[in-house]
């Protein structure tokens, strides 16, 4: 079985370890933090996250979960702009330090939202798809 080159081809980008998600999440829920902060994007679904998690990783989360604004006194933040599926590869991103990118599209969609949401590391390996693809 052979393997492509092409930068069109279904890939995941890697930083770190593929299990770093998973062992982070379990430390977190195991060390007495569960969840707490709720995503709501623009169709109503809703995505569990940790309040810390989100902040280290991201200005935009840090000033709205540290500050005094609605958002950090109620634990929900609206993100009325972004998908379910983006929502999702971000917070993959934010928690494993990887993202599946599947196409130009994604990549697109993923480095508006990397740019929104100030998560720069992101944005960068959303554009190095984007050229690589070209």
């Amino acid at each position: 079985m052979g393997t492509s080159n092409s930068p069109c081809d279904s890939q995941q980008v890697k930083i770190n370890d593929s299990h770093k998600r998973k062992d982070r999440l379990h430390q977190l829920q195991h060390r007495g933090q569960p969840f707490d902060v709720t995503l709501v994007v623009n169709d109503g679904k809703q995505f569990r996250a940790h309040r810390n998690v989100l902040s280290n990783a991201s200005s935009f989360f840090e000033k709205m979960l540290e500050s005094d604004w609605k958002e950090s006194r109620e634990g929900v933040i609206r993100l009325e702009s972004l998908t379910g599926e983006i929502i999702k590869d971000i917070l993959e991103f934010i928690y494993s330090d990887s993202v599946p990118l599947h196409s130009m599209e994604r990549a697109e969609d993923l480095t508006a939202a990397a740019d929104y949401l100030f998560l720069p590391n992101l944005k960068v390996i959303a554009g190095r798809f984007i050229e690589q693809s070209l």
